[in-house]
């Protein structure tokens, strides 16, 4: 419908001035689409259409951004048509929804005056120093329709006499977290992404510390939480920060991983630690975060990748036996490890054992959701097998007989599969340290 209004008003703008689209017309057809994507998600027959409604979305907002650079101010976007939006672009699938999750969060930042300017050269890290200036009298504006068609005279508004956007669309948290997810799932991430990423989020930084001043200049009142005599809680501040919090780390810790930039992620986590150790609870490192630049390493090929990962295994422990039980090691950490120390066997020759250490604490443990499985124990296998050890038919054959009793046993995840079987036979064939080679392959 919204399609034909515009079409029947642009074959004849004068004589169709009182069917154009407004600010509700489009706004109800994006809220519409973001519902239908909803509903629509765990369908896998409609991949095709899902993919499209990112697109059609986007599509009305730069319309309606047409329609407000032609004066017709009343028809501009407000922050929730840019929240839904943005939303509804995580949620797609299309190849493109990352390159327009940053074009739409620049155009926030470009309507609210954000000036990023490159400051000085390239840092050690290959990142550009940047410097962004706001407008903060944006600060002042109002957020919705609703609040904007409440406070003025619409009529005023309409014919465009407002002099900077008539309402405050700085990006807040989730909109930059969203647009971060979106790159991090792209097929193809590299190194430029990760800059545009970490760009974001020095552009985080610097609109917080606007925020931080602004909250000191004008503190927030809660008339109810006052006559308490409470402070004001910290969900309702980050509600509307920009701020970088634990998840944008994590999706930036993703995307270096995914760029094959370990040395990148550990910067960030870094980054991370300091701020947490200097009072800042809103970037806590978590299980996540640990996990994500173990992931990092395990697609590092240099010989420290096993070192590496094995030191981060012991931070986990060592925090969660200091109470820290956020970042306590679980399955996916002592793989992971357990896999790094694999790929990195053949230049050092200690790390089987470091292997069967840790697979050996994931035997004691009483949790299911902890105890290894076939995937952890292929992994040694792997292990035993690339460091070219004699031992490593004969631990194979080993685990290969483990499983078997441990699945006979009721523990269901060790069931041996086909590749389990097939490191067992690749380390039985590469080794003639065995006695009895070709029976047990056999």
């Amino acid at each position: 419908l919204v399609s034909q209004m515009l079409q029947l008003y642009n074959e004849n703008p004068s004589e169709m001035e009182r069917i154009r689209p407004d600010f509700l017309s489009f706004n109800t057809a994006i809220a519409s689409l973001t519902r239908d994507q909803h509903f629509r998600s765990n369908n896998a027959d409609d991949n095709t259409y899902r993919r499209t409604i990112g697109k059609v979305c986007f599509d009305h907002l730069q319309t309606m951004m047409m329609f407000y650079r032609q004066d017709n101010h009343a028809i501009a976007p407000d922050l929730i048509t840019f929240s839904t939006v943005m939303m509804t672009l995580g949620r797609g699938k299309d190849r493109d929804d990352a390159s327009r999750a940053m074009q739409l969060l620049d155009e926030m930042l470009h309507l609210c005056g954000v000036d990023v300017k490159k400051v000085g050269g390239v840092g050690n890290d290959g990142s550009l120093t940047i410097s962004v200036v706001l407008n903060t009298a944006l600060f002042d504006q109002p957020t919705t329709f609703t609040e904007l068609y409440e406070e003025g005279d619409f009529d005023e508004i309409n014919q465009g006499s407002s002099k900077q956007y008539i309402y405050n669309v700085i990006p807040r948290n989730k909109h930059f977290n969203v647009a971060l997810a979106i790159m991090a799932q792209s097929r193809k991430v590299n190194s430029n992404t990760l800059e545009e990423a970490r760009r974001y989020v020095d552009i985080m930084e610097q609109l917080g510390q606007y925020e931080s001043q602004k909250m000191l200049d004008n503190p927030p009142v809660n008339e109810e939480l006052s006559d308490k005599g409470l402070e004001m809680d910290i969900s309702i501040i980050s509600a509307s920060s920009s701020k970088p919090d634990t998840i944008t780390f994590n999706t930036l810790l993703k995307i270096a991983a995914k760029a094959g930039q370990p040395v990148v992620a550990d910067e960030i986590f870094e980054e991370m630690m300091t701020k947490y150790s200097e009072g800042n609870l809103q970037v806590k490192p978590d299980r996540v975060s640990f996990n994500t630049l173990l992931l990092a390493w395990s697609k590092a090929k240099g010989a420290n990748a096993g070192k590496r990962v094995t030191e981060l295994l012991e931070t986990m422990q060592k925090m969660a036996d200091n109470g820290d039980e956020d970042v306590r090691p679980d399955h996916v950490s002592m793989t992971t490890v357990i896999n790094t120390l694999a790929m990195s066997a053949k230049k050092n020759r200690s790390n089987p054992k470091q292997a069967e250490s840790i697979i050996s604490r994931m035997e004691d443990n009483k949790e299911a959701a902890l105890r290894p499985d076939v995937v952890t124990y292929t992994a040694v296998m792997k292990c035993w097998m690339e460091c070219g050890s004699l031992r490593a038919a004969g631990r194979a054959v080993e685990i290969i007989d483990k499983l078997h009793q441990r699945y006979e046993d009721g523990y269901l995840e060790c069931k041996p599969d086909t590749l389990a079987y097939n490191v067992a036979l690749n380390a039985i064939a590469k080794s003639r340290a065995i006695e009895g080679g070709a029976e047990h392959a056999e």
